[in-house]
């Protein structure tokens, strides 16, 4: 079994549980790496070597801001873009 696949059992056993709580950072703005890397027994090097694991956590994290488990971060700046220009401004 892979680290990714390891890791989407964790994530899917964290959904049925509904125990994400246990897993978040103390101002809920993303997941504990150490909490993971001690669940699904990885080793700290894990999330430097391992692309597709570091991949798959930024994408789990993002979809549990989109559902309100994690805190929007305010230090992301917002982009705006329009059809004639890749980059109009940034607002902060």
């Amino acid at each position: 079994m892979t680290k990714v696949e390891r890791f989407n059992e964790f994530v899917a056993a964290r959904f049925k549980l509904g125990d994400w709580s246990n897993f978040l950072s103390a101002d809920r703005s993303r997941l504990s790496r150490q909490k993971i890397l001690k669940a699904c027994l990885f080793a700290r090097s894990s999330l430097y070597q391992n692309s597709a694991f570091k991949n798959r956590l930024a994408e789990v994290e993002a979809e549990l801001r989109g559902i309100g488990v994690l805190k929007k971060s305010d230090t992301e700046p917002s982009i705006l873009l329009d059809e004639t220009s890749l980059l109009i401004g940034i607002r902060s």
